[in-house]
């Protein structure tokens, strides 16, 4: 029998931001620590790395590994985040995009329906999941 909770082991975040050029400074810089000294003390906090295109240094990719979606979930509304997430916004060509992932593709059909998929959503995530219906 399937069960979402033997399925999510752990999820991975990504986010991507493009950072105006020269703006971050000292301050964007120490705000963005915090985030990840933030992030080391919340429970359920695996593992982060970011990586920083080679072409273009103001674009990087964040990737953090949780145990569960509902530790992303706390994390993502912890009010301190927040307020850092808004002094770094400014720094910003455009929003930060967030996609929550987990190992492996999804997809209805045997073993998992359609109910199941969106309940692996939770309603809030751009994740890694397909929704393509098996015809047998």
């Amino acid at each position: 029998m399937f069960r979402a909770s033997s399925v999510l082991s752990t999820i991975k975040v990504v986010i991507h931001r493009s950072f105006k050029p020269h703006s971050l400074g000292l301050d964007g810089h120490k705000a963005l620590v915090e985030l990840k000294e933030l992030a080391l003390q919340q429970a359920g906090f695996v593992s982060s790395e970011v990586l920083t295109n080679v072409e273009d240094y103001h674009d990087q990719i964040i990737i953090s590994q949780w145990e569960t979606p509902e530790a992303w979930k706390q994390f993502a509304m912890n009010s301190r985040r927040q307020e850092l997430l808004k002094h770094v916004a400014g720094h910003l060509l455009e929003p930060e995009d967030i996609r929550v992932y987990t190992p492996g593709a999804f997809t209805a059909g045997p073993g998992i329906s359609e109910a199941t998929l969106q309940n692996l959503r939770g309603g809030e995530y751009q994740g890694a999941y397909t929704d393509r219906r098996h015809d047998n």
